[in-house]
């Protein structure tokens, strides 16, 4: 598929269409007033370099390269555009006609043009490759496809589609956002994760409810997190005497940066295991880093588009505004029931032993009798 380009072919079209006859049987006049008379390259006057113009606005939704060209198909539409418009000057009384014929020609050209072969043996990367660049292109295509059409901007598309990846990571405790991790404690309370951690990723918070030492053998020494009251005790209390940590807790002095308190105070480094969770997707380096949609499972990429296309739509009125809500609530609802279900690692998450309780009841059933109490 090639770009249109304006041409004497255009011109003959436009000059039948107006005067019923060709371009080079106008007047002077005329011919300024259509397209300044052109002679090669695109309009740059007249009733040609308005249609160009406007045509161009539409195209730019397809191709995603400003207003500077359009499709060769979409031929017809520009010369009704162009015709349209200088009915208002030569043929007035026609004005309705040329106006109903460029809506038609314009819903056939938007909603039947494909940048992509249907026959072509290639995968489209708009499909099985998820950054803002693509998502723009299939949001905008999804929206300009509505009646009426919808114009999104690359800016609200980029603004929705970061909205939504952080609405998403952090509406559950996804498996995919756990790590098991290192962490390695200093004389200085000084803690550095030493192991765990992929590139670029940040600890944001434990799923562990404690800290296991690694530097004993044994079942384990464990620091343990506690209360503001309880730690400033245990803190007060050892304040002469550091040694391993017992207790810690730890404020955010800035995004993502912790400070981490212990009692006793080490007087040497520590080594400590835990599961933690880490801090969700930043914002993307460029329209093509699909770093951050990475992080999630390929099952929850559609869910994402889905998202990101509703609430595009919410920022509109009337019906774009209900559809937008809709297509939300399917979302959520998608995330509710399958997004689990993505995120699962299987049934090792899952507790088949037997019944548990403080009293050990289950180890009183009887082998021959199903009932409380033993056998006799």
């Amino acid at each position: 598929m090639a770009d249109f380009a304006y041409s004497s072919t255009v011109q003959d079209q436009v000059s039948n269409l107006l005067f019923g006859q060709t371009y080079s049987g106008l007047t002077a006049a005329q011919k300024a007033a259509l397209d300044g008379t052109w002679a090669s390259g695109a309009p740059a006057a007249g009733f040609a370099q308005m249609a160009w113009q406007q045509v161009g606005q539409i195209a730019q939704w397809w191709y995603q390269a400003g207003a500077t060209i359009s499709p060769d198909v979409w031929q017809h539409w520009f010369v009704i555009r162009m015709a349209k418009i200088a009915t208002l000057q030569y043929r007035p009384d026609r004005y309705k006609e040329f106006k109903s014929m460029d809506d038609d020609a314009m819903d056939m050209a938007i909603k039947s043009f494909a940048k992509q072969d249907a026959s072509d043996s290639a995968l489209n990367t708009t499909a099985s490759t998820t950054n803002i660049k693509t998502i723009r292109y299939e949001t905008m295509q999804a929206a300009i496809n509505r009646t009426p059409p919808v114009f999104l901007s690359p800016s609200e598309i980029d603004s929705a589609t970061l909205r939504c990846l952080r609405i998403m990571w952090n509406s559950a405790d996804w498996l995919f956002r756990r790590r098991e991790v290192v962490f390695s404690v200093d004389d200085a309370s000084t803690v550095t994760i030493t192991s765990g951690l992929g590139g670029g990723e940040v600890f944001d918070k434990f799923v562990s409810t404690r800290m296991t030492y690694t530097d004993v053998p044994g079942a384990g020494l464990h620091c343990l997190w506690t209360d503001p009251d309880s730690f400033t005790d245990a803190a007060v209390v050892n304040s002469q005497n550091p040694g391993r940590p017992a207790y810690f807790r730890y404020t955010m002095s800035a995004p993502n940066t912790p400070v981490w308190q212990f009692a006793p105070a080490p007087d040497t480094t520590y080594t400590m295991r835990a599961l933690v969770s880490i801090v969700g997707p930043g914002n993307p380096s460029s329209s093509t880093d699909a770093t951050p949609f990475n992080l999630f499972p390929l099952e929850f990429h559609q869910i994402i588009r889905d998202w990101i296309l509703a609430e595009c739509l919410n920022k509109r009125d009337g019906q774009a505004r209900a559809d937008g809500n809709a297509l939300r609530a399917r979302c959520q609802d998608e995330l509710e029931r399958l997004a689990i279900t993505f995120a699962d690692a299987g049934n090792v998450t899952k507790d088949s032993g037997t019944v548990r309780d403080i009293y050990q009841d289950p180890l009183m059933f009887s082998s021959d009798r199903n009932a409380l109490g033993g056998g006799m």
